[in-house]
């Protein structure tokens, strides 16, 4: 029996998985298996899968797009007894010594219950363009518990799965992570810059862009169950503002220099300059989003 399970789940991510496999078979650490859950991809998602001969791959295609949380758990359901399970996502790819250093953790502490890693987009020193779909959580990393870098012990599964209703989009991790503090009160979430992971360069489409927008809904949701200033949400979402910036945006269009200069975004193309329009086009939609949600589930949100 293998010790450890590795788990990605995939919708649509074809320009992405190649390396994304590529660099998880290439461990230091070899002995595991890959669950590869395909959320019911349109593109050429098996063919890329399929493509690589490795019998420690298995892969799992969904009859239709059930959502993340649905196919984490998917993940779960194709464990064989593995006692480590770790996540990262389709659009990104590991360090070499990525299970080697997160399974020195669990080592060197037997009430580690969790392993939470490092995650830089495209790396260290890069300023992505404004176009860029660049939402990663650098700053705080120590405390995102994203699963796109993130390892759990088997026994948290028996216990507990992703909540396929209130975040089946996004949040799912990060609520995922309190509920097992919740349960195992004893045991420590221990987070590690030595077990990293990089997201790869991605760029928006402007109909991905404003869709992009509905992820309001899961936010009021996780506020709704978690409180307005729990420490483990991002820190955009806390407090009775949701996303400051935005609401700066709506309130004065102008504000958006400032948005630049604060998240290091580059304009230096014609893309860009027609995304610094969408951004603030798009504050006005997320406001209203935040309304709509926080009267439906009757908390109180600006």
């Amino acid at each position: 029996m293998r010790e450890i399970a590795v788990c990605i789940t995939t919708y649509n991510s074809a320009a992405y998985l190649e390396r994304c496999i590529s660099s998880v078979l290439a461990q230091t650490y070899k002995d595991f298996r890959l669950i590869i859950v395909d959320d019911g991809s349109t593109d050429n998602t098996k063919d890329i899968i399929i493509g690589f001969s490795d019998e420690r791959i298995c892969y799992k295609k969904n009859p239709r797009n059930l959502g993340i949380a649905a196919s984490r758990n998917e993940c779960i359901k194709q464990l064989e007894g593995e006692e480590y399970v770790f996540f990262t996502d389709a659009d990104c790819y590991v360090d070499k010594k990525w299970l080697e250093n997160g399974l020195k953790i669990y080592e060197q502490g037997q009430k580690t219950i969790c392993v939470n890693g490092k995650t830089v987009y495209v790396s260290e020193e890069y300023f992505p363009h404004i176009y860029e779909n660049s939402h990663i959580q650098t700053d705080s990393w120590s405390e995102s518990y994203q699963t796109c870098n993130i390892s759990y012990k088997r026994i948290v599964f028996n216990k507990l799965k992703f909540d396929e209703t209130n975040f089946n989009l996004v949040m799912e991790d990060i609520d995922f992570a309190i509920m097992v503090k919740h349960l195992f009160p004893d045991m420590k979430l221990v987070s590690t810059d030595t077990m990293k992971v990089t997201h790869q360069k991605k760029k928006w489409t402007i109909s991905g862009f404003f869709k992009d927008t509905q992820k309001v809904m899961y936010i009021v949701n996780f506020i709704k169950k978690h409180g307005k200033n729990n420490r483990m949400m991002p820190l955009a979402y806390r407090g009775s503002i949701l996303n400051k910036e935005y609401l700066l945006l709506s309130i004065f269009p102008l504000g958006i220099i400032y948005y630049i200069f604060k998240t290091r975004k580059r304009v230096s193309s014609w893309l860009d300059v027609i995304f610094v329009f969408l951004y603030v086009i798009k504050s006005y939609y997320y406001r209203f989003l935040v309304w709509k949600y926080a009267i439906k589930k009757k908390i109180f949100l600006i």
